[in-house]
C-alpha cells in the first residue's frame, strides 16, 4: 500500500503517520514471508527457529531472498530444528502375516470363553 493510498483511506492522518503505517505494513509482510519460509523448510517449531535467527537483520534487509537464505543457513547449521527431508521407511510387509493362534486358545474354547 502506497503512502498516497493510506492518506486517501485514512483522512486526517499526517504524512508522517502514513509513512509509519507503510513501514509497519512492509514489516508485517516480511514477517509473514519469514514464517512461510520456516514452514516450507519444515521447521518443527516456528518460535524456536525465530529465536535462533537474526530476525532484525532479515526484516531490515532489502533483499527479497533474505528470509529464504537465513532459514536455509540455519537449517544447514542446526538441522534438528527441521523435519527430515525423507519420510520414515515404510515396510510393505508389516501387518500382512496371518494371526498365530494363542497358546491358551484351546482352554478358552473348552470353557466357553470364546
Amino acid at each position: 500500500m502506497t503512502e498516497q493510498e493510506i492518506l486517501q483511506n485514512c483522512p486526517g492522518l499526517s504524512p508522517e503517520g502514513a509513512r509509519w503505517m507503510q513501514a509497519q505494513l512492509a514489516r508485517q509482510e516480511k514477517q509473514a514471508a519469514l514464517s512461510a519460509e520456516i514452514r516450507l523448510a519444515g521447521g518443527r517449531s516456528e518460535e524456536a527457529v525465530l529465536a535462533l535467527l537474526d530476525t532484525g537483520a532479515v526484516l531490515e534487509s532489502e533483499d527479497p531472498g533474505a528470509a529464504k537464505a537465513a532459514v536455509s543457513a540455519l537449517k544447514a547449521e542446526k538441522g534438528w530444528l527441521f523435519e527430515p527431508e525423507c519420510p520414515a521407511a515404510y515396510s510393505a510387509a508389516a501387518g500382512t502375516a496371518p494371526a498365530q493362534p494363542q497358546p491358551d486358545a484351546a482352554l478358552r474354547a473348552a470353557f466357553g470363553l470364546e
